[in-house]
This record gives C-alpha cells, structure tokens and sequence, in this order.
C-alpha cells in the first residue's frame, strides 16, 4: 500500500524506481522437488487448522492490543 501512495503521489519516476527503494533480497528459498508433495499436503493441513483457529487468534491479537 505504501508503494501504491508513493507512485500515486508522484515521489517516483516509474513502478520499477519505486520497487528498488522499497524491495530489499536477502536470502531465497527454493523448494526441494523430491519434498513438494510433502509441502502440499502439509499445507492443506495448515489451512484445515486455520479454519478451525482463526476465530481464536482474532480474539488473542485484540486482547493483546487492549493489554498493550
């Protein structure tokens, strides 16, 4: 969103200006083809999990910000 401002305000000439002030690389991560069916399936597990604690974790970030 902040990217989208600054283009949008004019702070720079192009997208690609704009992406090389704000974007930094560090490390990459390349998945270990002989894993990736491990990756999906473990996955789909996350998700399934989300479903059933998103609720949950809402509730935790809104009372931690109240205690904070």
């Amino acid at each position: 969103a902040a990217m989208i401002a600054a283009l949008g305000l004019g702070w720079f000439e192009s997208a690609e200006i704009c992406v090389n002030q704000f974007v930094a690389y560090d490390k990459e991560f390349v998945p270990v083809p002989e894993n990736v069916n491990r990756y999906q399936k473990l996955f789909t597990i996350y998700q399934k999990i989300y479903q059933s604690t998103k609720e949950l974790s809402h509730e935790l970030l809104a009372f931690q910000q109240i205690e904070n």
